[in-house]
């Protein structure tokens, strides 16, 4: 059994001026040594930070174009309807200025900019008070630094700061609303425009089409600075525990990572858990979920392995096992409905091919 202490690095990555409270961070830094103190670490030791994925590299796409769009609406002072050909144009000018290459990942981009053309309206540019507005806030006592998307005054007493995400996997409202980095927003449009009575937050889910707003109360900013000052604290000290969780696959830090090194080969902190304790079946639920996940990521690229192989060649026999590739039709037959008083239905069903899967069963001989 593998010792249950949490995996720890004590590294030299407090900045200089972070020996008091008057330190200084970004959003960003805060909202990662909330989600694991080690991957925080490692990131600041790191002298040449890893390339982010291309799904993030498409999101900063996504936001460029959408700032451009709704920074043109202002600048000329126009009052009209966000048009759609001009938003794929910013997008497509964003994108022929990035590193991105994918052509799924364009065609995707492209589309979630015409839907988000579609859904947004009219933007009235005098409504319009900050878009990639910067901003530094001090928060129990420690500076603060980030940005927000966009932010529109909402009649004649109340803000909306806007975060647009384009994650496939939408956040629970109760996810947004403990968001630190919409907490932190929130205390950031307050100073910037304090004759706002009322601030909102947005979500913005442009893979979804849908809005999560909520408001915070002075209960939960009082929360955030107390959780600021002591997280900074817990800084000063230079320990920085490994908090695994099934977020560790999309982790930058992972292949640095002693606990993700851990769960990749199988080892396990704790033994079968006591049911009748719900605390350490708990525990022992959120490890095997890393575990499968961990796993699951060293399975796709032993697959790939076998795939390309298979593309040269019909069928692989290894150690008892026959390994082939399949490809599975996907039909759709859309529902019937009802629009506007109208009745719709699609006599003819879509059918799409998957990519070919790795098929694997026991070979004749072995059994």
């Amino acid at each position: 059994m593998a010792d249950s202490k949490p995996s720890s690095v004590h590294l030299p990555v407090v900045p200089s001026d972070s020996t008091t409270l008057g330190a200084s961070y970004t959003c960003s830094q805060l909202s990662q040594f909330e989600r694991c103190p080690l991957s925080f670490a490692l990131q600041r030791a790191e002298r040449f930070p890893s390339p982010a994925p291309p799904e993030r590299r498409l999101g900063v796409v996504l936001h460029r174009a959408l700032e451009d769009v709704v920074r043109e609406h202002v600048r000329t002072g126009r009052i009209a309807r966000i048009d759609r050909h001009r938003a794929t144009a910013a997008f497509q000018w964003a994108w022929a200025h990035h590193d991105l290459s994918d052509h799924a990942l364009f065609v995707d981009g492209l589309d979630l900019v015409a839907r988000w053309a579609r859904r947004e309206g009219v933007v009235a540019p005098e409504d319009v008070l900050g878009i990639a507005q910067e901003f530094e806030v001090e928060v129990g006592g420690v500076r603060v630094r980030g940005h927000m998307d966009q932010v529109d005054r909402i009649g004649e007493e109340a803000v909306r700061v806007r975060d647009y995400t384009s994650s496939r996997l939408p956040p629970r409202r109760e996810d947004a609303e403990a968001s630190l980095k919409l907490a932190i927003h929130d205390m950031a449009a307050r100073q910037l425009w304090p004759w706002a009575k009322r601030v909102e937050l947005a979500v913005d889910l442009l893979r979804h089409d849908v809005r999560v707003a909520f408001e915070r109360t002075d209960a939960q900013r009082e929360a955030t600075r107390e959780y600021v000052r002591a997280s900074v604290a817990q800084m000063r000290r230079g320990e920085f525990p490994a908090r695994p969780s099934t977020l560790c696959v999309h982790c930058d830090q992972r292949t640095r990572c002693p606990a993700y090194a851990d769960a990749r080969a199988a080892k396990r902190a704790a033994g079968a858990a006591d049911l009748d304790d719900l605390h350490v079946v708990a525990r022992e639920r959120e490890e095997l979920a890393l575990l499968l996940k961990a796993l699951g990521e060293r399975k796709d690229v032993l697959d790939e392995v076998l795939r390309a192989e298979l593309e040269q060649q019909p069928e692989l026999r290894l150690l008892g096992h026959r390994y082939t590739l399949s490809t599975a039709i996907r039909r759709e037959y859309p529902l019937e409905g009802r629009w506007r008083g109208r009745s719709w239905r699609c006599k003819t069903p879509a059918s799409v091919a998957s990519r070919p899967s790795l098929a694997s069963a026991p070979s004749t001989a072995a059994r």
